[in-house]
């Protein structure tokens, strides 16, 4: 479940509704065949067939589960952009983990009566479809199942289903509506939205739902994980006394939610000016996105919760000090947020910290911070630098963990330089710089033979040195030559490969990052892998 849980993650930041390339051309992303019609078949484990037709139509047929064996290891997922039409027959039980995921264009799904379980980002990213016709007999519906199909308009639960996991209905920006089979035992829809039978769980609000104001039932105790994602039309948020658990990030995205209100006899959390914090005042728990982009924190908080500020639309942000807590995905998403400052009392930055703050260009790590999570600075496609001052900081141990492209500043043995020699980032030493700083200066320069009128900098080179010096080598993974491997690469190459706008031959031979001769998705894959730091291009 954790590995399901982190590629969710990821894919939903890169790609999802408020991620760093959300406004990007879904052409980059498309998994693109030859430009020629075609028809394809085989064989999916010991009793699945599979048939894509030149007229965009997959159809799976057999018996039993759809269910990779590692990963994404479906046979039709180089077809996946051109699907316009798929088609499940019955006799196939479950759909699994990330089956038909990324299928941008489809338009319609058929699921059999057969089908009893929908997994892990089954059907995420088909951002298309606008209806789904669940089984009768479907019984389990897993995390992001239906994620970031933005173009759903209506679920209907049948009355069989046992679990709906968090996040299964994720960026479904387009819901107007959730309805649930009055038979169901597991379930209830009140006014388009989605509570657990008892109504002490709320699952998830229409994103679309009529109305600027909601006041949340006094029967419940607990809302799940992207509850409130983008809320098109919500603006203040009433929660009653009851209310004892609040998931991370369950307001993503609902730019018109200004305010937060919590009633005064709830013993778990309070709201000061809209914002929600615990009770003692210690813990920032949620920061409505639409409420601006300015705050300050109040005197005395001493932890950021997690998600707490996941897509607020900051341009620069300093956290107060006495806050010792960053936590897990707290600044996710805040892709406009250029420059954060960070106090001296900060302890801890945790996992997912600054996930995805695209626009972030450099960060200092004060000498307090012990440690560092996981994916703490991953997708974070615009970070230069970073400087960490304690020299034992612990790292985790990933290289999720900073972009690949980034230059860590620290001290001569600290963990910092261990990382950045561990995963192949660029370290520069604090004490050197130190060094350099306090050397004093006696106003002679080393003599390397030149004179004046024939030096050039250290930084220089002429016009010849590099043509011939370096004989024009391509840089893979640079499709469009301008010295730097990003999105861009990523878009012109996707262009190539549809047919759009052709690659010249020498852009060729950089978008072939795995040296096959052939420019195809596997190297849009490669190039996505080397921009959030996960493997390098050779």
């Amino acid at each position: 479940m954790k590995r399901a849980l982190a590629s969710v993650l990821a894919l939903t930041l890169v790609l999802g509704g408020g991620g760093i390339l959300a406004n990007a051309d879904r052409d980059v992303f498309s998994v693109c065949v030859s430009a020629e019609d075609l028809t394809d078949s085989g064989t999916f484990g010991e009793s699945i067939t599979w048939k894509f037709d030149k007229d965009g139509t997959l159809t799976v047929s057999g018996t039993g589960d759809i269910k990779a064996s590692s990963g994404f290891d479906y046979p039709w997922n180089k077809y996946a952009g051109k699907i316009k039409d798929l088609v499940i027959e019955e006799g196939i039980t479950s759909v699994g983990y990330a089956a038909f995921e990324n299928c941008f264009y489809a338009e319609t799904i058929k699921l059999p009566e057969s089908v009893t379980s929908i997994g892990a980002s089954a059907f995420q990213f088909c951002e298309q479809v606008r209806e789904i016709k669940l089984p009768s007999n479907l019984e389990y519906i897993d995390m992001a199942a239906f994620g970031q199909c933005k173009a759903l308009e209506s679920v209907d639960i049948p009355a069989a289903v046992k679990d709906i996991m968090p996040t299964a209905f994720e960026g479904c920006m387009g819901l107007h509506s959730i309805s649930v089979a009055p038979e169901n035992k597991n379930y209830i829809s009140v006014d388009n939205v989605l509570f657990t039978k008892d109504m002490s769980t709320l699952l998830c609000y229409a994103s679309k739902r009529a109305g600027s104001e909601y006041t949340v039932p006094e029967s419940v105790r607990s809302i799940r994980w992207s509850a409130f994602d983008y809320c098109s039309e919500l603006e203040t948020l009433n929660l009653g006394a009851n209310v004892e658990k609040l998931d991370r990030g369950i307001f993503r995205g609902s730019e018109k939610l200004a305010g937060i209100n919590v009633s005064a006899d709830n013993s778990s959390f309070k709201s000061t000016d809209g914002v929600v914090f615990s009770k003692d005042g210690k813990t920032l728990v949620a920061y409505p996105v639409g409420k601006g982009d300015e705050y300050t924190i109040p005197a005395g908080v001493e932890q950021l919760g997690e998600g707490a500020f996941v897509t607020a639309k900051f341009k620069k942000f300093a956290v107060t000090e006495g806050v010792k807590k960053i936590g897990l995905g707290c600044f996710e998403n805040c892709s406009e947020m250029t420059e954060v400052t960070l106090p001296d009392s900060l302890e801890e930055i945790a996992e997912q910290g600054f996930v995805a703050c695209g626009a972030l260009k450099t960060i200092t790590i004060p000498e307090n911070v012990k440690s560092i999570g996981d994916s703490a600075f991953t997708v974070c496609f615009g970070l230069e630098s970073i400087i960490i001052e304690n020299a034992d900081c612990e790292i985790y141990d990933s290289p999720s963990v900073m972009p690949y492209k980034i230059v860590m500043k620290g001290h001569d043995g600290s963990t910092t330089e261990a990382y950045a020699t561990k995963y192949d980032r660029k370290f520069e030493s604090l004490d050197k710089q130190s060094d350099d700083v306090n050397k004093p200066d006696d106003g002679n320069k080393p003599d390397d033979g030149k004179t004046s009128d024939d030096k050039t900098t250290d930084d220089e080179t002429t016009d010849d040195e590099t043509t011939s010096g370096e004989d024009n080598t391509v840089s893979k993974g640079d499709a469009n030559g301008d010295n730097d491997i990003n999105v861009t690469d990523i878009a012109v190459t996707a262009a190539h490969i549809k047919g759009i706008k052709p690659l010249t031959e020498e852009q060729q031979k950089a978008a072939d990052v795995n040296g096959d001769e052939n420019v195809n998705v596997t190297d849009i894959a490669l190039i996505a892998s080397h921009i959030k730091g996960i493997k390098p291009i050779d």
